[in-house]
């Protein structure tokens, strides 16, 4: 029977001090996180709500959440991963995948989100995240390019492809998702493989 579950003996204790004792599982307790996350960053700006609210909307004790995450910002960097991981694909890949078309189309949806999300902080982290991302695919890639050189290319495509959506989601400019998703994907392809573009 599942501790959290409640108990009808009184001498079996909730194990509400095990960090991963959740409704059912550790990855229960992971899912429950990003979720209640997600639940709160669509719902209230993200400056505005902390661990505290986190914790409360996935039902799970703080020794839970910091088994986890290490903070707010962790959290935010692990629900964003699929989407760094799309756009770290787009150096190798052939056109516009299904999963970026999705992500832009949900950047666009969600663009008040989005613009607070891509700019200041948090975007700065997001960025970065993108840059390693984009390293470690492309390391296996170009392998005669020097580690320094590998970071610069990183560097410059997690840059261009922020700074498309910021201006995109910033009303810079206008155009339909697969527009700009069609631009995310020849920019990062442009700059991974120029002899394509020269």
């Amino acid at each position: 029977m599942d501790k959290l579950a409640g108990m009808s003996e009184p001498w079996e204790m909730r194990d509400t001090d095990n960090p991963a004792a959740t409704s059912s599982t550790g990855a229960d307790a992971r899912t429950a996180l990003l979720r209640g996350f997600a639940e709160l960053v669509l719902s209230r700006r993200y400056g505005d709500f902390g661990v505290a609210s986190i914790i409360q909307a996935a039902q799970v004790a703080r020794s839970t959440f910091y088994y986890h995450f290490a903070g707010k910002d962790d959290l935010l960097l692990e629900n964003l991963r699929p989407f760094v991981e799309t756009l770290a694909a787009m150096p190798q890949e052939q056109g516009v995948s299904p999963a970026l078309e999705q992500w832009v189309s949900h950047i666009w949806t969600q663009r008040a989100t989005a613009r607070r999300l891509l700019g200041g902080p948090t975007g700065d982290k997001l960025q970065t995240l993108l840059a390693d991302t984009l390293r470690e695919r492309l390391s296996l890639q170009c392998v005669d390019i020097s580690p320094d050189g590998l970071t610069m290319l990183a560097e410059q495509i997690a840059a261009s492809s922020m700074a498309l959506l910021r201006a995109w989601v910033g009303h810079r400019f206008s155009a339909a998702p697969p527009s700009v998703a069609l631009s995310l994907r020849r920019g990062a392809r442009a700059l991974s493989h120029p002899r394509e573009h020269s």
